[in-house]
């Protein structure tokens, strides 16, 4: 990954406006998934769009380990506890910052 304008401009600076418009279309889900994440309400709903983004990672891989706790941690997170989990991470979080 570039760490740099300059290193960026290097890496995909020489794309073709074409694969450049390729590059874009492959990472469409991804960015849509990412959005939904940063605009979710709630930490449980922020929780949930992670997994759903996460999801789609799992679906490139060639095992099916993680899409297994991927629906693990989803059916967790949907529950009373798993609200109640999510809503304690927070609070600790925002104690550690």
């Amino acid at each position: 990954m570039p760490e740099n304008e300059e290193q960026f401009g290097a890496m995909y600076g020489s794309l073709s406006i074409m694969d450049k418009v390729k590059l874009l279309v492959a990472w469409a889900p991804m960015l849509a998934k990412l959005e939904a994440v940063a605009t979710a309400k709630t930490p449980q709903e922020k929780a949930l769009a992670l997994v759903s983004a996460l999801r789609l990672c799992a679906d490139q891989t060639s095992t099916t380990k993680d899409n297994s706790v991927l629906d693990h941690v989803e059916a967790i997170l949907k529950t009373p506890e798993g609200q109640a989990l999510i809503e304690w991470f927070t609070k600790v979080a925002g104690e550690i910052t």
